[in-house]
């Protein structure tokens, strides 16, 4: 009957091994784990692509159009306005287009914005900040003969 509480004592001791292991391994798993144990301060700034993402077209007169869906959301107290620059890049990460755009968004709303940019066809990716803020986006063109993400 003492085999019971030693198959759960080796059953604990093998999922602790696998949970150290994970967060040796992976650092984006430790991090989570430490926002689940620490302290955030409140407010935070979300951005994030909308329902349209990132759509291509053909502009007029040559070149592509593209049509960049943004969302701005503003969670907590302080400063509501944000600057929102969209650029489009070449492969090289040089500028070939930008679309700046002032945002104010009040306490625990959202904001969207659908920017249109006149680009080359040769344009590698979209990138989307906040100046002055750590929000981040990033798109990579699709190219001919890769299949898109779902």
């Amino acid at each position: 009957m003492r085999t019971r509480p030693l198959r759960v004592a080796l059953a604990v001791a093998v999922a602790a091994a696998l949970l150290g292991a994970v967060l040796v391994i992976f650092p984006e798993a430790r991090r989570e784990l430490a926002l689940s144990f620490t302290r955030v301060e409140p407010g935070f700034t979300e951005l994030y692509f909308g329902a349209g993402g990132v759509v291509e077209t053909a502009a007029p007169g040559g070149g592509v159009r593209l049509r960049v869906d943004v969302v701005v959301a503003h969670r907590g107290t302080g400063d509501d306005g944000y600057t929102l620059r969209v650029e489009a890049l070449d492969g090289r990460g040089v500028p070939v287009a930008q679309r700046v755009q002032q945002l104010t968004v009040p306490d625990d709303e959202q904001r969207g914005s659908n920017l249109t940019l006149d680009v080359p066809d040769d344009w590698s990716a979209v990138q989307v900040t906040l100046d002055g803020r750590p929000e981040t986006l990033h798109y990579a063109a699709p190219r001919a003969g890769e299949p898109e993400d779902p």
